[in-house]
C-alpha cells in the first residue's frame, strides 16, 4: 500500500501499490490526485497513522462531479467556450488594430475603406467573443450556485 495526502485537504489517502501513477479521488474531498510512484528510500507510514474519513464523508459528495476533470459537470466544455471567447476577442481587437493602421497609412480611399471596414468587423468580432466568454463564465457559475443548492437539500433531510 502506498500512502500520500491529498494536495487539497492533507488528508492521508492510502492506495494499492499497483495503483502508482494512476488517478484516485480523495474519499474526503473528492479532488482527483495522483497516485505517487514509491521511492526506494520513503519509510514506510504505520496504518495507526493513517486517517479514514468518517463514513458520512463519503455519502455527503456521493454522486458530485469531480472539479476540474471535465467529467459529467460539463466543467472542461465551459472551460473551453470561455478561451474561445477570449481567443475570439483577441483576434478582433488585432483586426481593429490592424484595421485602422491601413486606413490611417494607406493613400487611396480604397485602402481607406479596407481599413475601416476591417477595423469596424474586428469590434464586431471583439463583442462576440466577450459574450461567448461571459457566457461560459455565467453558466460555469450557475452550476456552481445548482451544486451548492443541492448539497444544502440534501443536508437539510
Amino acid at each position: 500500500m502506498i500512502a500520500f495526502k491529498c494536495r487539497s485537504c492533507h488528508q492521508v489517502i492510502e492506495a494499492p501499490g499497483s495503483r502508482a501513477g494512476q488517478i484516485e479521488v480523495c474519499p474526503t474531498c473528492r479532488t482527483p490526485v495522483e497516485v505517487p510512484r514509491p521511492r526506494a528510500d520513503a519509510a514506510p507510514v504505520a496504518a495507526s497513522a493513517v486517517l479514514r474519513p468518517s463514513p458520512a464523508a463519503p455519502a455527503a459528495t456521493a454522486g458530485m462531479p469531480v472539479p476540474g476533470t471535465g467529467g459529467r459537470d460539463g466543467g472542461g466544455l465551459i472551460w473551453m467556450i470561455e478561451v474561445v471567447g477570449l481567443l475570439v476577442t483577441a483576434l478582433g481587437l488585432l483586426a481593429v488594430a490592424m484595421g485602422i493602421l491601413t486606413a490611417v497609412t494607406t493613400s487611396n480611399e480604397w485602402g481607406w475603406a479596407a481599413g475601416w471596414a476591417a477595423a469596424f468587423s474586428g469590434i464586431a468580432y471583439a463583442a462576440a467573443g466577450l459574450a461567448l466568454a461571459g457566457l461560459g463564465m455565467a453558466i460555469g457559475e450557475l452550476r456552481k450556485i445548482r451544486s451548492y443548492l443541492a448539497r444544502l437539500a440534501d443536508g437539510a433531510r
